[in-house]
């Protein structure tokens, strides 16, 4: 069960990779991002969210990660991705 779950884990961010390099060829992410390191940091903040939802934590958390989480994105002005 563990492989599978690994393996499903890797499959996602490759998906997740390929789609964000796609983005920056078609201008929708800026030259000098960098596709690999931004799917896996989203897939760790992905990740993680899913296990403090499993913990317990509350949907305003877990907004309040995300909304931090979006400031890592490339080109995001400070205070995008609060949640609205």
């Amino acid at each position: 069960m563990a492989v599978f779950l690994r393996d499903l884990r890797n499959a996602n961010l490759m998906v997740f990779r390929d789609r964000l390099h796609a983005a920056q060829q078609e201008g929708e992410l800026p030259p000098g991002a960098d596709p690999r390191a931004l799917a896996g940091y989203f897939a760790v903040v992905i990740q993680g969210m899913s296990q403090r939802a499993r913990d317990g934590a509350d949907a305003t958390e877990l907004a309040g990660v995300a909304a931090m989480a979006m400031t890592a994105w490339p080109g995001a002005a400070p205070g995008r991705g609060s949640p609205s």
